[in-house]
């Protein structure tokens, strides 16, 4: 890749415009460049100044009081890139002093794991490093081993109801009994049969799941959330109905997908749209599929969003509480692409790096101020 190549794909991921392909593409050049042999050769001070320009590109956060509003809406690809370096060099003097006094502490990042639990009250801890869990009568893990204990005393039945949730700083990966992928985010709770025996497979959810469904027109699938209730025709789609959230938000990725809410209102979703159902109801917008489901591919991606927001998923991410001191400012937008396998310290590094908003690190408390 030539430099002017990777300077476009920096654009492109700087202005939240990179498809998931392109983003996989620029991970694997950023890596590349941080474990480069080149850096063992430069002073302290020169790394430091370098890794600092590289994330700003690498996660740039503008911010505003008007949602969708960009920093550099008529400059060149090649100045915004310059922009975002000299930012970088402004960024080492202005805050490497300030940092310690913010982040006495650091936090890191979430991490595979998850608990399945049994009709019976049984509960089996899932291995985080085995990458997912396969679901039937016995419990095995993707590579082909079996949960510990899970076959003792064949404990799983047929049809037995089991209960699978992820704690706040957690995700995990199932294959139901169909062959249906599950990917349980941070903070949410999945309820399911050990086999699918009735005239349909339907399960519930409380929390963030990303489903690849295998269609079975005779067996139909259906997921019940809060207020709604989703069934598959043929489907990718991403359903996040976590309880302090003002709505449900259904998105689908691939096929199509109906959406009934608790009032009976119902409507079909195809490729790139998004169902939100409310207290006024359902309705039903376009949406950037790949960034609603970011979060499965390690990134968080916002889009004028409000801080309280996403200051929400943060808490789940990272297992910690949110306090606003102001509570007006949980009401100011930000939009950019931050990964999710960073410690907490960098993330609230570019947030900050705004000029809006201040953070410290308390324990487990994240406090903010202007």
């Amino acid at each position: 890749m030539t430099n002017e190549e990777f300077n476009l794909l920096a654009a492109k991921v700087a202005d939240a415009k990179a498809t998931e392909s392109e983003l996989r593409l620029y991970n694997l050049c950023f890596e590349h460049f941080q474990k480069a042999e080149h850096w063992k050769e430069l002073n302290i001070d020169t790394i430091i100044l370098q890794q600092q320009s590289w994330q700003q590109i690498h996660a740039t956060v503008s911010a505003s009081k008007r949602p969708n509003i960009k920093l550099w809406p008529n400059i060149s690809i090649a100045a915004a890139i310059t922009v975002v370096l000299l930012i970088g060099v402004f960024l080492l003097f202005h805050l490497r002093g300030e940092k310690n006094s913010y982040y006495a502490t650091d936090l890191a990042p979430g991490t595979n794991g998850a608990t399945i639990t049994l009709a019976d009250g049984t509960s089996f801890r899932l291995n985080g490093t085995k990458g997912g869990v396969k679901i039937g009568t016995e419990l095995t893990y993707l590579d082909g081993t079996v949960v510990s204990g899970s076959s003792a005393s064949n404990q799983v039945k047929n049809g037995m109801m089991l209960f699978a949730a992820t704690a706040k700083g957690q995700t995990y990966r199932f294959t139901l009994p169909d062959g249906t992928e599950v990917w349980l985010n941070s903070d949410s709770k999945m309820s399911f049969p050990s086999t699918f025996d009735g005239k349909e497979r339907k399960i519930s959810l409380a929390g963030e799941a990303y489903f690849e469904v295998v269609h079975n027109v005779k067996q139909p699938f259906r997921v019940e959330s809060n207020r709604q209730t989703v069934q598959d025709i043929g489907t990718a789609f991403n359903i996040k109905a976590y309880a302090d959230e003002q709505s449900v938000r259904t998105t689908v990725t691939e096929g199509i997908a109906e959406v009934v809410s608790g009032d009976k209102k119902s409507g079909q979703l195809i490729h790139g749209q998004q169902a939100i159902v409310d207290n006024n109801g359902l309705k039903i917008i376009a949406v950037n599929a790949q960034d609603e489901i970011a979060w499965k591919n390690g990134l968080f991606v916002f889009k004028g969003e409000p801080i309280g927001d996403i200051m929400k998923r943060v808490a789940r991410w990272y297992n910690v509480e949110v306090v606003f001191e102001n509570p007006s400012l949980a009401n100011l937008t930000f939009s950019g692409t931050i990964s999710r396998y960073d410690h907490i310290s960098k993330l609230l590094d570019i947030l900050q790096a705004t000029g809006e908003l201040q953070f410290k690190i308390q324990g487990k408390t994240i406090i903010i101020n202007q």
